[in-house]
Formats: C-alpha cells, sequence, structure tokens
C-alpha cells in the first residue's frame, strides 16, 4: 500500500496535476431498510489526474480512495462497512478508478474507464461537469452503481440495504 501510494505522488509530480486530497471525497447514498437513504462519504483521495481543457480527449485519471475513511455518521455502522460483510478493507483497502478515453459534448464530459472494488473490475461511464478557477479545476460527477456487480455486501438482501448506490465524486486538482 505505502509503494502504492508513494508511486502515485511521483507520477502526480511529473506528469500531472496534484489531487487537493483535503477537499476531493466521493459521496454516497443507499436505500435503508426500504424507507430512509442512508448518506456517507469516503475521502482519501490520491493519485494522477492529468486534464487540459484545450485538449480533453488526452486526459487521464488514475485515481483511489481510502475505504477505511467511510463515514456515515455511525461508527457501529462504519465499523461494519469495513469488514469482511462489505468492503474487507484488510484485503482491499481503496477503491480505484482508471480511464479509458474522455468525450465531451458541449459543456459536458463522459469518462470511460475501469473501477475496481475489491476484487472486481468493471467498466463504467461516469459523466461530469468541470469548474475551473485560476488554481484549480474542480470535477464533478456520478453514477449509479449496483454493489452486488462489486460483491459488497452479497448477504444482505435489498430490504435491508438496496442494490443501487448512488455515487457523487468531487475530485478538485491543482493546476501545475
Amino acid at each position: 500500500m505505502k509503494k502504492l501510494i508513494l508511486t502515485f505522488f511521483i507520477l502526480s509530480v511529473i506528469f500531472g496535476q496534484s489531487i487537493d486530497t483535503d477537499n476531493s471525497h466521493v459521496k454516497f447514498s443507499v436505500r435503508n431498510m426500504g424507507v430512509r437513504d442512508v448518506h456517507g462519504t469516503i475521502t482519501g483521495m490520491q493519485g494522477i489526474v492529468d486534464f487540459n481543457t484545450q485538449n480533453p480527449d488526452s486526459a487521464y485519471f488514475e485515481v483511489t480512495i481510502a475505504v477505511n475513511t467511510i463515514d456515515t455518521e455511525n461508527p457501529k455502522r462504519d465499523a461494519h462497512l469495513k469488514n469482511e460483510d462489505f468492503f474487507e478493507i484488510d484485503k482491499w483497502p481503496t477503491i480505484h478508478f482508471k480511464s479509458k478515453k474522455m468525450n465531451k459534448q458541449d459543456e459536458l464530459y463522459g469518462l470511460f474507464g475501469y473501477l475496481t472494488i475489491k476484487d472486481v473490475t468493471r467498466e463504467v461511464f461516469v459523466p461530469f461537469s468541470i469548474e475551473e478557477t485560476k488554481d484549480q479545476i474542480i470535477f464533478k460527477g456520478g453514477e449509479t452503481i449496483n454493489r452486488l456487480n462489486y460483491n459488497v455486501g452479497v448477504d444482505f438482501d435489498t430490504f435491508k440495504i438496496g442494490n443501487e448506490i448512488d455515487v457523487e465524486v468531487i475530485c478538485i486538482v491543482n493546476k501545475k
């Protein structure tokens, strides 16, 4: 794990913009007991982002988030999400995304890539928008994923925990 973090740091310095780890995060929402939604965040985003608004087709993203930072404002539930019933953070401490290609239509962007959660990698499409300031680029996007496709909580029926997880990613990168 330490080698992976060091590699991301070195590559981001050489090739891309650095991620503002303190302000980048993933928000999620899932139906619980069929009557309410549970909301949470995962932080600890690190990786490589190489993005130029003048040439978006050449964009490259390789990003991880630290699952041990999961926060639903319920410590007991958070501990349960980290164990073998759900994310198994002892075996798979991060969620990983690596881009394949990007397209742009008007002011909207779409990123095709590979999402790895636990032992499963699947191709995904993530629509997103960008906001650019003098010093940063803010990427906001999201999608709905099925937790069962990634072997997360497979022993829990859909009444207790919905299959569909709404995910919103906020990735803030500092310009070179």
